[in-house]
């Protein structure tokens, strides 16, 4: 699932790394029924499951959503890989220069005007559906965590209460929480030279729970 870029295409190189494993990348969807689309996107390719999801940044929250439906339709997750990706138990804001700086990223890949338009509210609706929607109830999928260089993350809002937790996700599964130091700063932990150290420690865990 990906990152708030909304876009799937900085997988590629993962998945080619990943390889013979089958490697299947989704883009942000805009409709409110996104969390059921991927459901049913997931499950059409596979009926059976168990299913390893993996999300980056926000991408980890949104794996984590869909496996509660994936579980509510009796369909099991085995696991869950996060990569650098904090759970949301308060209504977030974003900084706005954040959301520009992405968007203008973005569009600077694009001499299309509509394309630029696309991308630009794609990620405009992703801000929207992470500012709002909580992580909620738990799972029974193990959930794995690779953090950046920075670590844990923990904020919180102007009353004190934590509102974003990357520990938050223990509290989260009925199995077992685990967390693997990293390479690289946040939005450069799938880029060289720290994709090949992460894609290791990817691979360790997908080769340990297959």
């Amino acid at each position: 699932f990906p990152p708030l870029t909304g876009d799937a295409l900085g997988y590629t190189q993962i998945a080619e790394r990943l390889k013979p494993y089958a490697f299947y990348a989704f883009n942000f969807i805009e409709s409110e029924t996104r969390i059921a689309e991927y459901a049913d996107l997931i499950s059409s390719v596979d009926p059976r499951g168990p299913y390893l999801l993996l999300g980056y940044s926000g991408g980890g929250n949104i794996a984590f959503r869909v496996t509660q439906v994936l579980e509510a339709r009796n369909l099991a997750v085995s696991d869950i890989l996060m990569i650098d990706s904090s759970r949301h138990t308060g209504h977030v804001s974003f900084p706005e220069e954040e959301k520009h700086r992405i968007i203008e990223d973005v569009r600077a890949n694009f001499q299309s005007v509509v394309l630029q338009d696309k991308y630009t509210r794609r990620i405009e609706s992703y801000y929207a559906y992470m500012s709002d929607v909580l992580d909620s109830s738990m799972v029974d999928a193990r959930i794995h965590v690779l953090l950046s260089e920075s670590g844990m993350v923990s904020h919180f809002d102007d009353s004190g209460r934590e509102i974003v937790s990357t520990q938050g996700w223990a509290e989260s599964t009925q199995r077992t929480f685990t967390t693997y130091q990293g390479d690289g700063a946040h939005n450069d932990m799938l880029y060289t030279p720290n994709l090949e150290q992460n894609v290791d420690i990817l691979r360790r865990i997908i080769t340990n729970d297959s």
